[in-house]
């Protein structure tokens, strides 16, 4: 039986997307749709739009993470940003099982000024 690293990503999760251009974090669902056993499509709301992005999974001790090769999504350009688990350089996001936390962190350019830095940590609903 093939392993599927996917399915128990699969759902909405709510908590809290933090932003390096905003001075307070936002309430926020993310929804997380298995495309197949290695890779998932993340739906999560920016300001007035919603961003819709692809990452791979692989299953590693801390749970199923997250890897976000970039990616140009019509006005905005996405890529993950590693830091947030030690010594784990090509991770951008994940479930954390100890926790039961998924959390996602990004760098996201629109047009060609306009960086953010965003986080966001929540948990299934």
């Amino acid at each position: 039986m093939e392993s599927d690293n996917t399915s128990i990503l699969h759902g909405s999760f709510s908590g809290k997307i933090i932003l390096s251009t905003a001075s307070r974090f936002e309430h926020a669902t993310i929804v997380v749709s298995r495309i197949d056993n290695l890779s998932v499509r993340i739906a999560l709301p920016l300001l007035d739009d919603i961003i819709r992005f692809h990452a791979t999974v692989s299953l590693q001790t801390q749970g199923p993470l997250l890897s976000v090769k970039p990616q140009q999504i019509n006005d905005y350009f996405v890529k993950g940003l590693n830091g947030y688990l030690e010594k784990k350089p090509n991770v951008h996001g994940g479930l954390l099982e100890k926790t039961s936390e998924f959390y996602v962190h990004l760098e996201i350019l629109k047009g060609s000024f306009s960086r953010m830095e965003m986080f966001f940590s929540g948990k299934k609903v």
